[in-house]
């Protein structure tokens, strides 16, 4: 096996314990049975976490790429850069990603142009969950934009089984546990599938681009745009 892959899930949800958070730890949990490497497990929730929106103050250029807002943000941009693979578990706020999650990246984008350390190329493989009430709810918007968002931070964003990525919808259910009470209900089976598939392509991809990096590491280092993505391989 020899390698080990780092995978990353974050839930966008500001609420413990809802749909969101339930199709993530179910796609962690699948993580764990792996074959192609060992694979260590992170998690980080924006429940119960404060992260400001980005002033635009420029302050982590004099700080070498550090926020100086004083929160929960650095804990969680440090697991980020740490990881191979990264699963995004989203609930789709009016048609797109929540406010926390948007102030994370936008503080996450802004301190690494500043990050003397940190490069172009990040080849960190980055998949979503989005989570809606209705079919239609805007999940393909969320995807969308994560991708996007991904590819200016230079990581690669992979589909799943699915065209674009996972979209699981509660069927108009109010209940924070609507996945848990009609977890053997064919649908939500077929979510839960649809997760785990995600979370094992996830991992395919990311040791594919690891044994890739390994094979030209040399060449790769005489190019500074991947020196974050070669750094990972010691770590």
């Amino acid at each position: 096996m020899g390698e080990t892959l780092h995978l990353l899930g974050i839930c966008a949800s500001p609420r413990k314990d809802g749909n969101t958070e339930y199709l993530l730890d179910e796609a962690l949990r699948s993580a764990t049975a792996y074959t192609g490497a060992e694979v260590k497990t992170d998690r980080i929730t924006f429940a119960g976490k404060r992260v400001s929106p980005c002033l635009s103050c420029y302050g982590c250029i004099d700080a070498k790429g550090e926020c100086v807002i004083a929160d929960d943000f650095q804990v969680m941009r440090d697991a980020w850069l740490r990881a191979d693979a990264i699963l995004y578990a989203v609930p789709v706020y009016v048609m797109a990603i929540p406010g926390q999650l948007k102030c994370f990246l936008d503080r996450l984008a802004n301190s690494l142009v500043f990050d003397a350390s940190s490069s172009r190329k990040r080849l960190t493989v980055a998949g979503v969950v989005a989570q809606g009430m209705h079919f239609a709810a805007g999940q393909e918007s969320v995807i969308r934009e994560l991708a996007n968002v991904s590819m200016l931070l230079g990581c690669l964003p992979i589909a799943g089984d699915s065209y674009n990525g996972v979209r699981g919808w509660t069927y108009e259910k109010l209940s924070r546990s609507a996945y848990r009470k009609s977890s053997e209900e064919e649908s939500t089976l077929t979510l839960l599938e649809e997760v785990r598939g995600l979370a094992s392509d996830l991992l395919t991809v990311a040791l594919v681009v690891r044994s890739g990096l390994r094979v030209h590491r040399e060449w790769l280092a005489e190019s500074p745009t991947y020196a974050s993505a070669l750094q990972k391989l010691s770590g």
